[in-house]
């Protein structure tokens, strides 16, 4: 009952950040509204460290590939999210972001060879990529040049996100989570504080409630907080379990978007999202049941090669 109640929770958490970035957008500037977020979230974590992982930041002489990973994980992809998301509703940037199970399995195949394409992750591929030609081919004359690119950008995030899963999960499976993490979200907090600096003005940076509550929400829920539960739950479920909350999230912002914001979408952009949600559901939920049939099959030739 406890793990379920988490996994809910984390759904709802990072179905939600899409829509309080969008919220925070109204009164920050994109650089600076990341960095103060990532700023918030390594604060946290170091906290947490200093409570739970005292020793753990040697990395086991691995520094260049955490500042590589971490560099990927953070600023490029989340300073891409926070400038597209000014020209794109937060619903469907959570439906473009989506398409990164789909990136990790071609990535994970091609860098540490020991994932395999199945016919499942292969046919999602091909339907979530069919989805997110729709929406682009549906958005090409609505949005303008900034549109076009704010939507590519968060595509582009998705890679970069990508790439950074899997380095982590081919060099750091031997590194505690927690201070990688702390150290990872304090590159993020420096470099786009500092890119925010250098490009944008902080008197374009309000101090009302919705502005500060989106960024106070991000930091500690969306970033710190989320994260220390699904370390919790990584250690109570199966990963591939966990895996599901990929194509709930997107669904999660689609609604909240229509709800809070009254985000519209036409009949091809809704026809795209639901391919690309579809498309998720089939590479993860069908790659672990074929998973399950397989080793069910294996353990019942073994069973009778043993009786």
């Amino acid at each position: 009952m406890l793990n379920a109640t988490i996994f809910v929770i984390l759904c709802l958490i990072w179905g939600s950040t899409w829509l309080a970035i969008k919220v925070g957008l109204d009164g920050s500037p994109p650089f600076l509204g990341a960095g103060f977020r990532f700023t918030i979230a390594s604060g946290f974590l170091f906290l947490l460290c200093a409570v739970f992982a005292r020793a753990g930041f040697s990395f086991k002489r691995k520094w260049p590939m955490v500042l590589l990973a971490g560099i990927s994980m953070y600023p490029l992809p989340y300073g891409l999210v926070y400038w597209g998301s000014q020209y794109v509703e937060s619903g469907m940037a959570a439906v473009l972001f989506a398409i990164m199970p789909f990136i990790v399995a071609l990535l994970a195949y091609l860098i540490i060879g020991t994932e395999r394409l199945t016919a499942a992750k292969m046919a999602g591929m091909v339907v979530g990529f069919g989805g997110i030609i729709l929406i682009f081919a549906d958005n090409l004359n609505a949005r303008g040049g900034l549109g076009i690119w704010g939507m590519a950008a968060i595509v582009f995030s998705s890679f970069f996100s990508s790439l950074a899963t899997v380095l982590s999960k081919r060099h750091f499976n031997d590194i505690n989570p927690l201070p990688l993490t702390a150290v990872q979200t304090a590159i993020g907090a420096v470099t786009l504080t500092g890119l925010g600096v250098l490009t944008e003005s902080l008197s374009d940076y309000r101090t009302d409630v919705k502005t500060i509550g989106s960024l106070l929400y991000l930091g500690i829920m969306g970033t710190a907080a989320a994260f220390s539960l699904y370390l919790f739950l990584l250690k109570k479920m199966e990963a591939t379990k966990l895996a599901t909350i990929a194509f709930i999230t997107p669904l999660v912002a689609l609604l909240l978007g229509m709800a809070v914001r009254r985000e519209k979408f036409d009949a091809m952009s809704i026809a795209g999202s639901l391919m690309v949600v579809g498309g998720v559901f089939v590479a993860v939920v069908g790659d672990n049941l074929l998973k399950s049939r397989r080793r069910a099959a294996n353990e019942m030739s073994a069973a009778r090669q043993t009786g």
